[in-house]
């Protein structure tokens, strides 16, 4: 064993003496190129790209938000001085609906314009029924924040499961609205005319 190891490492010695300086140096530049090409490509296939799950976040829902990822085993950075989490770009659609479900976070907002851009087949029921309620919720925050003198608008909709029976008595929906006025502004109490289905 010991004399074909150095059978093969006189053989490679001959073989390298026996070239020229302009061939040791295209040999060496040839296997330089080679293995930069192969990091490269190891670098950038193995790269996990990563995209926004929320951004505008207060400090304490980024830690929140983090905290439940590294339960869950999912790689997220913190960006823009701790107001934006990323995660990889295949989970961010399901972590979004995961972290609805669970109140996370309390400040995001998910508008109708997010059943557009994810509609999808694999949605449950449940997961549809959250992101509906919580787009519901949005969009009358934003609307009340559209009248002259609301700052804020924070709005809680309690919508009563429906019985199984004909029968059953339907409970009526209801909801919770906050407002923050500029100073000079009355509070108002609102009432809601419109049931909410």
């Amino acid at each position: 064993m010991k004399e074909t190891v150095q059978k093969y490492i006189h053989t490679m010695k001959d073989f390298w003496q026996g070239r020229t300086r302009k061939q040791k140096i295209s040999f060496g530049a040839s296997i330089f190129f080679v293995l930069t090409v192969a990091v490269l490509t190891a670098y950038f296939t193995s790269r996990t790209s990563l995209e926004p799950l929320y951004s505008n976040l207060s400090p304490a829902e980024t830690g929140s938000i983090k905290e439940s990822l590294d339960a869950r085993g999912i790689k997220s950075e913190i960006a823009d001085g701790g107001n934006t989490i990323l995660v990889p770009k295949e989970a961010v659609d399901s972590l979004k609906v995961e972290l609805a479900a669970e109140g996370i976070p309390k400040s995001g907002s998910i508008d109708y314009s997010f059943f557009s851009q994810n509609a999808g087949l694999g949605m449950t029921d449940n997961e549809f029924f959250v992101l509906k309620l919580d787009a519901m919720q949005t969009e009358l925050a934003d609307l009340m924040k559209g009248i002259d003198g609301v700052n804020d608008a924070k709005v809680m909709i309690n919508l009563p499961e429906k019985g199984i029976f004909v029968s059953d008595n339907e409970q009526p929906a209801s909801a919770s609205i906050v407002l923050s006025t500029s100073p000079g502004y009355q509070s108002r109490k609102i009432k809601l005319m419109h049931s909410i289905t």
